[in-house]
C-alpha cells in the first residue's frame, strides 16, 4: 500500500488497544467509531483515498483526523469546542419552563385558557428563573400543548388555499 500523506501514524500498544475497542464498539458514538477506523487504517499505511472509500467518508475527513492524530495523539480525536453563543439556560431551567408549559394556566392560578410565550416568560420570571422567551417552543415535541402552539404562542391554523377565478387551475 502506498503512503500518500505526510502524516505517518505510529501507534503505541495502548493507543492501538483503545482505537480497536472504539472501532468495534456498538455503543460508542458513531463519530468516534469512524475516527478510530480512520486512524487504524492510516497506521497500517493505507492511502487517504483508500481509507475514505472503505470507511465511507470524504477524503478531507480522513486528512483531518490523520493530521490531528499525528500531531496530538489520542486526545486530538475528541471534538473541539465550537464557536458561537453558549446555552443561556441550565437544563433544570429548561425543564421547569417545559413543565410549566405542559400545565394548564388555571392550575397555577393564572386566569388564562392557554399559555402564550409572553405569559410563560412572565410566569418563569416570577418563579425566579431567567427565561426570556427565546426558544420557548424549540422542542414542541415534548408536550402536546406546545405542539399545538405556533409562533408567538398562538394556535396554528391551516387555511385552505385561495381559489382563483378558474377554480385554482
Amino acid at each position: 500500500m502506498t503512503m500518500s500523506s505526510p502524516y505517518a501514524i505510529t501507534l503505541t500498544l495502548l493507543d492501538e488497544s483503545v482505537l480497536r475497542a472504539r472501532a468495534r464498539s456498538s455503543t460508542a458514538a458513531h463519530r468516534d467509531v469512524i475516527r478510530a477506523r480512520i486512524v487504524l487504517r492510516a497506521a497500517e499505511g493505507a492511502a487517504n483515498t483508500e481509507i475514505a472509500a472503505e470507511v465511507g467518508v470524504h477524503v478531507d475527513t480522513v486528512r483531518k483526523w490523520r493530521r490531528r492524530f499525528a500531531t496530538a495523539g489520542l486526545p486530538a480525536l475528541e471534538d473541539r469546542p465550537r464557536s458561537g453563543r453558549r446555552r443561556g439556560f441550565t437544563p433544570v431551567q429548561v425543564a421547569e419552563v417545559k413543565a410549566l408549559a405542559c400545565t394548564l394556566p388555571a392550575e397555577t392560578g393564572q386566569p388564562l385558557s392557554r399559555w402564550s410565550s409572553a405569559d410563560l416568560a412572565r410566569r418563569a420570571l416570577n418563579m425566579g428563573g431567567s427565561w426570556d422567551g427565546s426558544g420557548a417552543a424549540e422542542d414542541a415535541g415534548t408536550c402536546p400543548r406546545l405542539a399545538e402552539l405556533g409562533p408567538g404562542g398562538r394556535r396554528s391554523t391551516s387555511t385552505p388555499p385561495r381559489q382563483g377565478p378558474n377554480g385554482g387551475k
